[in-house]
């Protein structure tokens, strides 16, 4: 067992620290001052690959004229909003590939329609054909869905057996103009999972329309809007659930069955009537959330972002990497609120995310992808793995008070435990003196504070949530299991609890006060 302690700082060294800390503090004001982050920055701008295809769209002098005034109108309002009527017509073709398509502005953010920007597209191909095997893709300029990295975190993706709308570079030939490098997304359509080796099923997402029309009331100020305490917008319960490909699932009875039961599981997921465990893949969804967290690119899992696979045999729903135009790559981290409050989802997230932060998963990893990806790439990747470390291995990661002794409490050391992390916390156990280490007992809890998980053993307790504040579960340890030759019981006994973030590997020691009355256990 690996326990990682913090010793407190003493004398010289203390000094030191104070002085170490002030220069970090002006570090940080000076780093501010030049919008420079301190976390990893990722290979943002570089050149994506020559595309070794040209896509070619030909579109009538009348249609591409409302297609400007769109265009106006969404620079006017702030914000691309979209209705079906906007398609409009076109030719596509590429090689020997000729399709009749309607396209229309990608909704959302107007930040890529300036007169040199490479403007994103949204194409449907007529008839049921398909172009390069896509019925529906995007068009969106490479650094708004990530660049190079993006195509390999699709592949580390497909490596983990999470599904993913293809991705693949063109050259946009529109009317004669060329218009650059655009990167082609597949989009959400129920032939997706089949061409990923998955059983068929429906693919769902949440339609954003409504999220776009608030938007446009901020006069396109997206920060502005996110950051509305009224409506929380980017909150799962403000979109509505959409099946794609609705047209052809309505043909099909077996399709048709399929999408009322993933729309079903989709509302329990809004309503909070089912756990997320109940609704999603655990496994591959954990894997997902772990792998966005890792590269830098926490959009993905927003639910603007985010496609929701069928599972036919199981009824549950897996996640699909998708998301168009999402911005450049972030230093942010993964929202938590992601895992839904589930402690199931929660541990497997952690679990997942311990892996992907070993130097054994990179070597992995760079054995998948091959040598030509961008060594930058691999630099950022293992800064990051070492930030996620830190976040699983937390200093403090509990609150604990020892009561003093009462009647109530003759033979026992009652100890008071909260988790004050945002993911499930296991207790280990308690180390005496530092010198002898108990093994958590379950039998020694006094309320109902630790949860009962199937997939672990021992206490966990659940996670921390800004509504119901520090919550502390209470445990009577025998004072029989502190005997030992090398503990002398008239020197007094300094009790710490060991603890890990459930599903993580490393431990973190504790110690544990005595007194704080107002929280004290009534002894009954």
């Amino acid at each position: 067992m690996r326990v990682v302690g913090r010793a407190p700082a003493s004398g010289l060294r203390r000094d030191l620290l104070w002085l170490l800390a002030l220069a970090l503090v002006a570090a940080v004001a000076l780093l501010s001052a030049s919008e420079v982050s301190l976390l990893p920055r990722w290979p943002r701008r570089g050149p994506v690959a020559e595309p070794s295809q040209t896509l070619r769209i030909d579109m009538p002098f009348e249609d591409y004229s409302a297609l400007l005034e769109q265009r106006d109108r969404a620079l006017a309002a702030g914000v691309v909003l979209t209705q079906v009527d906007d398609f409009l017509p076109a030719v596509v073709r590429v090689d020997d590939e000729v399709v009749d398509a309607r396209l229309r502005l990608v909704e959302g953010p107007t930040d890529r329609l300036g007169a040199d920007g490479q403007w994103p597209f949204e194409v449907r191909v007529r008839d049921e054909a398909t172009l390069l095997g896509m019925q529906r893709f995007s068009l969106l300029a490479p650094e708004a869905v990530g660049g190079e990295a993006r195509i390999a975190l699709n592949r580390a993706m497909r490596h983990e057996g999470i599904l993913v709308a293809p991705i693949r570079w063109v050259r946009l030939v529109f009317n004669g103009d060329d218009r650059g490098v655009y990167a082609m997304q597949a989009g959400l359509t129920d032939a997706l999972p089949a061409s990923q080796d998955r059983p068929g099923g429906v693919v769902l997402g949440f339609d954003a329309d409504r999220f776009w029309q608030q938007v446009a009331g901020f006069q396109g100020d997206l920060s502005l809007a996110l950051a509305d305490p009224i409506l929380e917008l980017e909150g799962l319960h403000y979109l509505e659930a959409d099946a794609f490909g609705d047209a052809a699932i309505e043909r099909d009875p077996l399709l048709e069955a399929q999408r009322d039961a993933a729309l079903a599981q989709l509302h329990h997921l809004q309503a909070r009537t089912r756990p997320a465990g109940e609704v999603v893949n655990v496994d591959r969804y954990a894997r997902f959330l772990a792998l966005v967290d890792l590269w830098g690119l926490p959009q993905l899992a927003s639910p603007l972002n985010l496609g929701l696979a069928y599972e036919p045999e199981s009824g549950l729903l897996e996640p699909v990497a998708a998301g168009g135009g999402l911005g450049a790559w972030t230093d942010t981290r993964l929202d938590l609120g992601a895992t839904y409050g589930d402690p199931h989802v929660q541990v497997a997230y952690a679990r997942a995310a311990t892996r992907m932060s070993s130097p054994e998963y990179l070597d992995e990893l760079r054995s998948t992808l091959g040598d030509g990806t961008d060594p930058a790439l691999w630099d950022s990747l293992a800064e990051r793995q070492a930030l996620i470390l830190g976040s699983l291995t937390p200093a403090r990661p509990v609150f604990a008070y020892l009561a003093e002794p009462t009647k109530g409490t003759f033979g026992v050391l009652r100890v008071g435990i909260a988790n004050v992390t945002r993911l499930p916390l296991e207790i280990q156990g308690f180390d005496i003196n530092g010198l002898l280490f108990i093994d958590m007992d379950p039998g020694w809890q006094l309320d109902g504070q630790a949860l009962r998980l199937a997939s672990m053993d021992g206490v966990v307790l659940q996670a921390y949530s800004a509504d119901d504040g520090i919550r502390y579960a209470h445990f009577d340890i025998p004072l029989t299991a502190t005997l030992d030759d090398r503990i002398d019981p008239n020197e007094g006994l300094d009790v710490s609890v060991v603890a890990r973030v459930a599903g993580a590997e490393d431990n973190s020691l504790t110690p544990v006060p005595v007194g704080l009355p107002s929280l004290l256990m009534e002894a009954e």
